[in-house]
């Protein structure tokens, strides 16, 4: 249906180009609501000025004792605050953002069982209207070859070529981190019909389950002066090694940019224009506070 709604609309699956943010609800949560959206509405207004596409959203808190709550309701942790579902529809009705939610599943899953983790991201589909999952891969994740996960689904102009090649995987043949986060996945898409899975990967090895993933962005670690030396960043051996070679494939990958310190939003233009002559059509990254 998802489909066939985008064909008769005539809309772009994919934008040609995708920048992407991260944003942590604890920089705009208030218990006051007319400062909640005081802030909110600062920062809808940075984001567009900004031309972003996609915002990821942090689902959760880790408090000062290590405790984890999350910014939506849930059965699993106590809630923070319930500000998800207004920062994801508003950021979609009034920034005309997709956005994808972070529940950190590389660092709960030493403190929450498989169950709780399962049932998190059940919560989560029916509490907070995203567009889609995201994850961050540990280096011992890493077991994939680039050869193997750009294949034919991902260079498929077809959005739906994607969940299909998902629909059929056999789960028993994964191992136990990647039948996890597919387990995850999946409560959280049966109540979002179409939602994106969005892989983080530190190393040059991507993840195994990057071969069914919508977006993967690969890390990469700027220099402590990544606007006057963008070359720091290598684009080019990086999006080389991971095959980056067609159309279809150069916008489902792109780079995350870890920096010294978050980057002001005349650095981030400044950067976002260098890497899109380089053929970088896809880069995410932190904002410094206003």
């Amino acid at each position: 249906l998802i489909d066939l709604i985008n064909d008769l609309a005539f809309r772009e699956v994919l934008p040609p180009a995708r920048r992407l943010l991260r944003l942590d609800p604890a920089r705009l949560w208030s218990a006051d609501p007319a400062v909640f959206d005081q802030r909110l509405g600062r920062a809808i207004e940075r984001l567009r000025a900004l031309g972003i596409t996609d915002v990821v959203l942090h689902g959760l808190h880790q408090q000062a004792d290590g405790a984890w709550a999350a910014w939506f309701p849930t059965s699993v942790l106590p809630v923070k605050g319930d500000a998800l579902n207004r920062i994801a529809w508003q950021l979609r009705t009034r920034a005309g953002v997709r956005t994808a939610v972070d529940l950190s599943l590389d660092l709960l899953k030493p403190h929450l069982a498989a169950a709780d983790l399962v049932q998190l991201h059940r919560d989560l589909g029916w509490q907070v209207p995203t567009d889609g999952l995201f994850m961050r891969t540990s280096a011992a994740a890493n077991n994939g070859h680039w050869p193997t996960v750009q294949g034919p689904a991902r260079r498929s102009p077809q959005a739906g070529e994607l969940r299909q090649a998902r629909r059929q995987v056999d789960v028993a043949t994964l191992d136990a981190h990647e039948a996890l986060a597919w387990r995850c996945f999946e409560a959280l898409e049966a109540s979002r019909p179409g939602l994106q899975w969005w892989m983080q990967t530190p190393g040059r090895e991507p993840p195994a389950l990057a071969q069914w993933a919508d977006l993967v962005l690969i890390e990469s670690v700027g220099g402590a002066r990544p606007i006057a030396a963008p070359q720091a960043i290598q684009a080019h051996p990086l999006l080389a090694q991971a095959q980056v070679n067609d159309a279809m494939t150069r916008r489902r990958t792109g780079l995350w940019l870890r920096t010294p310190q978050p980057l002001g939003a005349k650095a981030w233009r400044d950067l976002w224009a260098r890497l899109q002559i380089q053929g970088v059509a896809v880069v995410g990254g932190e904002l410094e506070d206003e």
